[in-house]
């Protein structure tokens, strides 16, 4: 092989060797870089934005290094030529006295400078300069690796890919647990189906604000643990164990509380804040007003937008009619548009319309009006949404005697009546699904016909 064949070959592999030789400090400098933050985190304990932020460290540690190697010795063994690399073994080889060079630069080989570089193994130097220059830092990197294996796998992801619920895989949370297992906490909350909520994580929780129903998973290290309402004295429940970790597994109830955990060591207090699922909003836009109809006949349009926090389950319109006077009414109640809506539906509308002519009205008949909404809660609903109430009344033939017709809206004792008679209707549906609510819900739902009830009174009085 000639000399300057032997030449391009080592130039091809010191260039190989500087590429790798950057490979191999870039990741020296990434491991270097999560050591110190592992470091960080145990000496410290970084909150989880902190560590957030220096999660992307050892990728840039890496990153600079490798552009630092490339930008310099990569370069300059891509760029060297044929009298530079020579002049690079003359360094190494003194017995070469410049032969080499002189090689080199020669576009024809001369025979007796030919003979002494054909001896000297330049291959040689060229292996002993990849093991003196790889050797070190590859044995760091091998270290880094045997340190990783055995640093627990949560401790390290910790700093790589920090997450909330991670406060258990700090490196010496299991020894804090062994003299306090309340010392370190982490609550999931569930939130129930029907929302569509995610589910959440929450570090060293003090206070747990989840939908009323949301499943709550206290968990910790260690043994021993309790938990029992701080104000009342009912009993205590007992964590589950499993390896080195408890859990506790509760459903957020209707009404805040504070819940008490008691251990050997001590003791402490989460306070459970239950967020009640609004019922959904319903606004009704047509008929815009009360009215008084001198025939029944013709078309009635109704239209109304509903919005609900979790999503809406159905909706439709409410037509309570009245017909009687004095103290002898009978009503009747007529559902028109009804219509269900797609699981994740938060907003929605309805529209529809009503014959009069086929609701066999007569004159002096009351129709209340209204559109009402449920949501999808499954926990302690549905929740149910109504509008406010038009009145529409026909006009009796007595009306018309006088030449001037006053077209006003129905009388404070037509309406007071029909109001009384719904607040009775609306107890009576109460009184049937009793058995299949909750007492927190059945008490919640007497309250609000209590209130209408009152401000009836109220009004009349």
């Amino acid at each position: 092989m000639s000399t300057q064949a032997r030449l391009r070959a080592a130039h091809r592999h010191l260039t190989e060797l500087a590429i790798a030789r950057a490979v191999v400090w870039s990741a020296l400098g990434m491991a270097l870089a999560t050591a110190l933050l592992l470091l960080l985190d145990t000496v410290v304990g970084l909150e989880l934005s902190t560590r957030a932020r220096l999660a992307p460290a050892p990728w840039l540690a890496a990153l600079v290094i490798g552009l630092w190697h490339l930008a310099g010795p990569v370069r300059d063994v891509w760029r060297a030529t044929d009298e530079e690399l020579a002049l690079w073994f003359e360094r190494r080889l003194p017995a070469l006295q410049y032969a080499l060079v002189t090689e080199a630069g020669l576009a024809d080989e001369v025979g007796a400078l030919r003979v002494r570089t054909a001896a000297v193994p330049l291959e040689d130097e060229v292996r002993r300069t990849a093991r003196a220059t790889l050797l070190r830092p590859a044995i760091a990197v091998v270290l880094a690796l045997v340190l990783g294996a055995v640093v627990p796998s949560g401790a390290l992801r910790r700093v790589t890919a920090p997450a909330a619920g991670d406060a258990l895989d700090r490196v010496g949370a299991a020894t804090a647990a062994i003299l306090n297992p309340l010392a370190t906490i982490v609550a999931r909350v569930t939130p129930p189906a029907y929302s569509g909520l995610p589910a959440r994580v929450l570090d060293e929780p003090t206070t747990v604000r989840a939908l009323v129903g949301s499943l709550v998973t206290l968990e910790g290290l260690g043994a021993g643990v309790r938990a029992l309402p701080a104000d009342s004295g009912g009993p205590a429940l007992a964590a589950a164990e499993r390896g080195n970790r408890w859990t506790l597994a509760l459903s957020l109830p209707a009404t805040a509380q504070a819940l008490r955990l008691t251990s050997a060591a001590g003791e402490r207090v989460i306070v459970l804040e239950p967020i009640p699922d609004s019922v959904p909003a319903v606004q009704l836009e047509a008929p815009a007003r009360d009215s008084v109809l001198r025939v029944a006949t013709g078309t009635l349009p109704l239209a109304a937008e509903l919005r609900d926090d979790l999503g809406l389950r159905d909706a439709a319109f409410e037509l309570i009619i009245s017909a009687g006077s004095g103290e002898l009414y009978m009503f009747r109640t007529v559902r028109a548009a009804a219509r269900e809506f797609a699981a994740a539906a938060r907003s929605g509308r309805i529209e529809g319309a009503v014959r009069l002519d086929s609701m066999g009205l007569r004159p002096g008949d009351l129709i209340h009006l209204r559109a009402v909404a449920r949501d999808r809660n499954d926990v302690g609903g549905p929740g149910l949404g109504t509008s406010e109430t038009r009145t529409l009344r026909i006009a009796r033939a007595d009306e018309y005697d006088s030449v001037a017709v006053d077209p006003l809206p129905p009388s404070e004792p037509e309406k007071d009546a029909l109001s009384q008679r719904m607040i009775l209707m609306q107890t009576q549906e109460l009184v049937g699904v009793a058995r299949r609510l909750s007492a927190a819900e059945l008490t919640r739902r007497s309250r609000r016909i209590a209130v209408d009830q009152v401000k009836l009174r109220k009004k009349v009085g």
